[in-house]
């Protein structure tokens, strides 16, 4: 993780110094500075920081993880990091597209922030490889004390897909859909969106919701909880990867929209199954009533 500190080479009123594993860069105007020409205090500094960010990752307050994402996302489109763009390119994600999220970098995890609207409500970090080696760190984390989140890029998009990653959302994005996941994986999503209120919308209306998560347990286990939910869903299938954004990465972004209709057009469509309302329960439990006489589809 970046460590800001006072730069000593210019008076600085704001910490302006961002420390990284290889070198230094001052926002304040001194630019790149090599870790040797730092005061030995700084490079002992930098050194503690950077063994804490392989071992635990980010430990910011989240209220400072907010004011450091225009710089982080600077270091990657214009700094330090911008070679690393070729990462996110191989991954569909060019350019515009990482200014558009406001991706960043902070010198060894690349940055998702979570918005709405314009305000930051949270990150998501995902370990870059050229510079953490797997046994350095999970691949994603979350800043300690950060709750689980709704990532949504595109609310204003059609239709609402549940992905079950933020690359995923962000591809799907730039098709125009409005795809939503959560910032702690499959096993939360379900839950988020019940708690969003998401669920609760579709059950009223009846409709579809479309479903892109991966291809494998924990992706199906989302589809089967939706279903239990009294959710209808149409599960979208592909060939060629475990998840959506590995195979729109695969092809040229002007086969995007046809894939996405396609995937559309013959996803798999399932019923909700039956639930039984809270009230039901008790009656059923102090009456002794059927339970299933009072059942309601979604």
């Amino acid at each position: 993780m970046v460590v800001l500190v006072h730069c000593p080479f210019h008076d600085d009123s704001t910490p302006s110094l961002a420390l990284y594993p290889d070198h230094a860069f001052c926002y304040g105007g001194c630019g790149w500075i090599e870790l040797e020409q730092l005061p030995e205090e700084l490079r002992r500094l930098a050194e503690r920081q950077v063994q804490t960010q392989h071992r635990c990752g980010c430990q910011h307050p989240p209220e400072r993880l907010l004011t450091l994402v225009d710089p982080w996302a600077w270091n990657l489109l214009e700094g330090p990091r911008r070679h690393r763009l070729a990462w996110l390119e191989a991954r569909g994600i060019d350019a515009a597209a990482a200014r558009r999220f406001r991706l960043g970098h902070t010198g060894a995890w690349f940055v998702i922030p979570v918005l709405q609207g314009n305000q930051v409500l949270g990150v998501r970090f995902r370990r870059d490889p050229y510079y953490l080696d797997e046994d350095q760190g999970p691949r994603y984390r979350n800043p300690k004390g950060q709750p689980v989140l709704l990532y949504r890029p595109n609310p204003g998009g059609w239709p609402l897909v549940v992905t079950e990653g933020e690359f995923d959302a962000m591809l799907l994005c730039l098709v125009g859909c409005d795809a939503v996941t959560a910032t702690a994986g499959a096993g939360s999503l379900v839950g988020l969106l019940e708690r969003e209120g998401i669920l609760e919308q579709y059950r009223r209306s009846g409709a579809t919701l479309h479903v892109a998560t991966d291809q494998d347990a924990a992706g199906e286990g989302v589809v089967e909880q939706l279903l239990g939910r009294g959710v209808g869903v149409c599960r979208w299938r592909w060939d060629g990867g475990k998840d959506v954004s590995e195979v729109l990465a695969g092809v040229p972004r002007s086969e995007w929209p046809v894939l996405v209709r396609r995937w559309m057009r013959e996803g798999a469509v399932k019923a909700p199954r039956q639930r039984v309302s809270a009230g039901v329960r008790r009656s059923a439990l102090e009456g002794g009533a059927d339970a299933r006489g009072g059942m309601v589809a979604g």
